[in-house]
């Protein structure tokens, strides 16, 4: 794990990449943030699992971002949570990044919709939004830190510098205090999974309520959950201006 310290006497914000090896855009962010000595002034920067990056896997021993407030003594990925953390909880804001091979463009998902949580949404270009249940999220990052977002990016969308200006978007909305006009969000409340075993319908769509399972569906046919869920599960929905 790289841990890279602000550049200047009052960081903002922890830029945390590549939690999980195999999702690749950790890694572009990480690096052209390095670079980047403007807003390195402000940023700590954590490229987070290097050994699951270099084996091109999801995790090692456990998920990392599973494995939260982590271990001493745990396992590689609870020791790593335990070190990462005091760095991300001191600051003001955190942004986790992350791919999926679900259908979506970008989504920003939250543990809860503190003011500064609101803050980094109202620069996100998504009119969906996941919130976490604290059941679900207790054992993330985001889950253990003041105010945080993982920022979900859709693979192929990945490659492309519109999703780079996405993460930018946020990054310099706070440092800079930016305010946009509100705009209307669709929260889904995340609270657990649509098992394998359920069958659900052909025309199944991410955000689409499937009044059989009375369910709307979030990162539909993501490999990582294919094991054990068609995608996450969303109980309800409500629309906030942010």
């Amino acid at each position: 794990m790289r841990i890279l310290f602000a550049s200047g006497p009052a960081p903002i914000g922890t830029i945390v990449c590549s939690q999980h090896g195999d999702e690749r855009f950790g890694i572009t962010v990480f690096e052209r943030l390095l670079r980047d000595t403007q807003r390195r002034q402000y940023l700590h920067l954590i490229l987070a699992n290097e050994e699951a990056i270099e084996r091109n896997t999801r995790y090692i021993a456990t998920d990392l971002n599973r494995s939260y407030p982590g271990s001493l003594t745990g396992s590689l990925e609870e020791q790593m949570a335990y070190a990462l953390l005091p760095v991300a909880q001191s600051t003001r804001i955190v942004l986790d990044i992350h791919t999926t091979t679900a259908n979506i463009q970008m989504v920003p998902i939250v543990a809860n919709l503190s003011d500064e949580v609101k803050q980094m949404l109202a620069h996100t270009s998504s009119s969906e939004v996941a919130l976490i249940a604290p059941a679900m999220a207790s054992h993330s990052l985001i889950g253990n830190v003041r105010a945080g977002i993982s920022l979900e990016f859709n693979e192929h969308y990945a490659t492309t510098e519109a999703a780079y200006d996405d993460v930018l978007r946020v990054i310099d909305g706070v440092i800079e205090h930016r305010t946009l006009s509100p705009r209307t969000r669709n929260i889904f409340t995340i609270t657990g999974g649509i098992p394998v075993d359920v069958v659900i319908p052909d025309h199944a769509r991410d955000y689409e309520f499937i009044p059989e399972l009375g369910v709307y569906p979030f990162l539909l046919h993501e490999r990582a959950y294919a094991t054990h869920y068609h995608a996450l599960a969303a109980t309800s929905v409500e629309t906030v201006v942010i």
